[in-house]
């Protein structure tokens, strides 16, 4: 099985797009995502010494501010 298909392969067949690690420095994911209203929230748990689990973390948008 192919790693890309349909139009993402497309693009790359034809030198329009390139791969790239979906998380690194500058990641489209971080880039997209802009949504900290739970940041504050989250924190506070942290603070008072709770356990706190980020699953599927992506690139730690909440793990990384502890």
């Amino acid at each position: 099985m192919e790693y890309y298909f349909g139009f993402a392969k497309e693009l790359l067949d034809k030198g329009l797009a390139e791969t790239a690690a979906p998380y690194g420095k500058d990641n489209l994911y971080d880039l997209t995502i802009q949504f900290d209203d739970d940041l504050d929230f989250y924190l506070s748990l942290a603070e008072k010494k709770h356990r706190v689990l980020d699953l599927a973390c992506g690139t730690g948008r909440l793990l990384l501010p502890c």
